[in-house]
């Protein structure tokens, strides 16, 4: 007898098809509950297990068909009721994408597309599949598989972008194709199937027919419209729409957020395939027949339907099996093969709908901030990190862990705010916006182990604050501000590694109620553009190790209450541009140690009210340059322990208004290179205990207005090398070295006693 199904099997011919309930269906597994019979009542299940069933049918096209699947349940049911002598066996066949129901995951994908991560998740089962999608699709920066199957997964991304799947069977395996178009289906063997009632319907099974046929119109909503927010273009709003049907005056939108796409193409590509997904649900047509070789994924053409619109080609959707084999043993059981199914005209672009939903993560999570390797911190221009979530097997700590993802900080505005980006190995506290695995977020930082906080805790539980750290340096170079809280030693402590810039744009305050220390190790520049107080209430001190510097623009004025006193260790320079004045209410006192110069460029006077006292304990030199001038209102002493020197270029002039008096302890010395004049206005006396000389050069001349008088206690000496002359008017007594002669109008020679003239010769004329 000629089956029209047979069974291929790991277990041979032993194991005979009986019957098969089976449904199969584009974005979905297929499952075959298949019923099979043998005369060995102890086969074994892990002897068909995992492995591949195929059930050759024979067809109207004349070719067979194949269905074909892995065993995923096989036991003994008991004795066969309809099949003496036979025992029946209950198999359950399922694709090799079942399996990915049974793989539970939690894993990262980084900068892929849908596709992309569907040839990583599907490539380690060995399993055959194809792409035939005709378009291309985003990457997706950040793409995670939380806590779901990996069928899951693939199955929520293929119904986001409107990727469907269907399987083809072979004898011995099957295909899984992956497909974005009905354009690209193909059509079944004998594709062009006619419509027969129940009524007027072949009665030869062989023929194949549809008997059933329900078509009706649904009302969806009516339009589509999406909406996301990407912060990387925070201005540009990214919304779409896209019309469904006009079926209904009523606006009936359906409004989607958080899509995850990131431009406004993405989200006009989203809302097209969401409206062509409702309008593929306002078509719904349903069937049965006996047509054989109907299979989700291909095409048929319907002919013969009384509703001649009906007349037109279909995508077939799913399909319902109904198989049972005529009976082995009798002729009693007749076969029964109908196929029930659901298709959509193929002028509707089918898209898979949204049903399998995305798990929400519950709460936050931790992880850990990655970066490439030798790097210590990695971020982009926003200030995101990438990170490495604990539940993560496949990551490998570095910049391919996840995309960038947003840090929280305490203010962030146009240009301003507070930045503290987390570095390569923290561990960081991540949340989810909207509870999307594909969207996390750094709340903030945890320590651990690895991570120990500052200051050595818990000792240091009252203290708190921020300590950073130096890139690529040991710990102890950092920056901190902290607080110690612990009463009775409060404390603010603050440290710059190495600079500090401090900007003030109006005033700044500081009260300081005890100490203040500041110790600067270099050097200190402090500019002060406007005016400068400083209020020392008692002491102050400065001490200087070196040089010091002041330069004062225009003005200076120092008040002091009380005492100063200014100690210099080695030299000290004062420069005045202009003018200078001092001032000392009481007395001054002005002490050199070794040597002092005093340059004045043109006059100096020096006025003082009362006496001054001038000591110097061994040489003093004064050199004027042009004039000096000494005016004593009253008494004028000087006194010289040893010698005095007075050296003077030019002229030399002293004005006595009264009397003038020279005292010379033992000898003096006047020495004049050329002229030297004495006036006295009134008298004029010379005391000269022992001896005076007056050696003159050339010429020495003495006027006296009215009378000259010289008095020796004992001889008078008038000495000449040439000639001595005495004269009054018109007479003189002139002295030569050889002779005296004496003229005048008249002489007259009177001696008291006696008058002697001795010569050789004597003539008086």
């Amino acid at each position: 007898m000629n089956r029209t199904i047979v069974a291929h099997t790991p277990l041979g011919p032993e194991l005979l098809f009986k019957k098969m309930i089976g449904t199969e269906s584009v974005s979905n597994l297929f499952e075959f509950n298949i019923t099979f019979v043998s005369k060995d009542s102890n086969l074994q299940g892990k002897d068909i297990i995992g492995q591949p069933v195929t059930l050759e049918i024979d067809t109207e096209a004349g070719a067979p068909r194949y269905l074909n699947g892995l065993v995923t349940d096989f036991g003994y049911i008991g004795e066969d009721e309809d099949e003496e002598g036979y025992h029946a066996y209950a198999c359950t066949a399922r694709p090799f994408m079942w399996y990915l129901t049974q793989n539970v995951d939690s894993r990262v994908f980084v900068d892929k597309s849908v596709l992309d991560i569907a040839n990583e998740v599907l490539s380690p089962f060995g399993f055959p599949y194809q792409v035939k999608c005709q378009k291309g699709y985003r990457t997706r920066g950040f793409c995670v598989q939380y806590q779901e199957t990996s069928f899951d997964f693939l199955n929520r991304l293929f119904e986001q972008e409107g990727i469907y799947y269907y399987f083809t069977h072979s004898n011995g395996s099957h295909e899984l194709v992956i497909a974005d178009d009905v354009g690209i289906l193909q059509a079944i063997p004998s594709s062009n199937i006619p419509y027969h009632s129940r009524q007027t319907a072949p009665g030869a099974p062989s023929t194949a027919y549809i008997d059933i046929w329900e078509e009706r119109d649904s009302l969806k909503s009516s339009q589509f419209v999406t909406q996301e927010y990407n912060y990387k273009n925070a201005k540009v709003p990214m919304k779409s729409s896209d019309s469904v049907h006009d079926f209904s005056s009523v606006a009936m939108e359906h409004y989607d957020f958080y899509t995850g796409f990131s431009d406004v193409s993405e989200a006009q590509n989203y809302s097209q395939v969401r409206s062509e997904d409702l309008k593929s649900q306002t078509k719904v047509i349903t069937g049965s027949g006996t047509a054989l070789t109907i299979a989700p994924g291909y095409t048929f053409t319907l002919s013969r339907h009384p509703h001649s619109s009906s007349n037109t080609e279909y995508t077939i959707l799913k399909a319902n099996y109904d198989f049972e084999e005529a009976g082995y043993t009798t002729g009693d059981r007749i076969g029964k093969f109908r196929i029930s199914f659901r298709v959509l005209p193929k002028s509707y672009q089918y898209r898979p709908p949204l049903k399998t939903p995305k798990p929400k993560v519950l709460g936050t999570q931790a992880a850990t901030v990655t970066g490439p390797a030798g790097e210590e911190v990695y971020t982009n221009e926003y200030g995101d990190i990438k990170v490495q979530f604990h539940w993560d097997r496949y990551g490998k700590m570095d910049e391919s862990s996840s995309n960038w993802v947003r840090v929280t900080q305490g203010s962030a505005g146009a240009g301003y705010g507070s930045i503290n980006t987390p570095r390569i190995g923290e561990e960081v506290l991540v949340d989810f916006i909207n509870g999307d695995a594909d969207r996390p977020i750094v709340l903030g930082r945890l320590y651990n182990s690895a991570m120990s906080p500052p200051w050595g805790f818990p000792a240091a539980a009252k203290q708190s604050g921020i300590k950073s750290k130096s890139f690529n340096s040991p710990l102890s170079n950092f920056n901190e501000l902290m607080f110690n809280d612990t009463a009775g030693s409060e404390m603010v402590n603050f440290q710059a590694q190495k600079d500090l810039t401090s900007l003030v744009k109006n005033n700044e305050t500081r009260n300081v109620n005890n100490d203040r220390t500041t110790t600067i190790g270099n050097n200190e520049t402090v500019t002060v553009v406007g005016d400068r107080a400083k209020t020392v209430q008692k002491n102050e001190t400065a001490s200087i190790t070196q040089n010091r510097t002041k330069s004062v623009g225009q003005n200076e004025t120092s008040s002091i209450t009380q005492n100063q006193s200014t100690s210099v260790g080695e030299n000290q320079s004062i420069s005045v541009g202009q003018n200078q004045s001092t001032s000392v209410g009481k007395d001054q006192s002005i002490d050199v140690a070794m040597n002092r110069s005093r340059s004045v460029g043109q006059n100096e006077n020096v006025s003082i009210g009362q006496s001054q006292a001038l000591t110097v304990g061994q040489d003093q030199n004064v050199t004027v340059g042009q004039n000096q001038a000494f005016t004593v209102g009253a008494n004028r002493n000087k006194t010289v322990v040893s010698n005095e020197v007075s050296s003077i270029g030019g002229n030399k002039q002293e004005t006595v208004s009264k009397n003038g008096m020279n005292n010379v302890g033992i000898g003096q010395m006047t020495n004049i290179g050329a002229g030297y004049m004495l006036n006295v206005g009134g008298g004029w006396m010379t005391n000269v205990g022992a001896a005076e000389m007056h050696s003159v050069g050339l010429i020495m001349s003495i006027n006296a207005g009215m009378n000259i008088g010289l008095n020796a206690g004992r001889n008078i000496t008038l000495s000449a090398n040439s000639k001595i002359t005495l004269q009054v008017g018109n007479s003189m007594i002139v002295m030569d070295k050889n002779k005296i002669a004496i003229v005048s109008k008249q002489i007259k020679i009177v001696g008291t006693k006696v008058v002697d003239m001795d010569g050789k010769k004597v003539d008086i004329n």
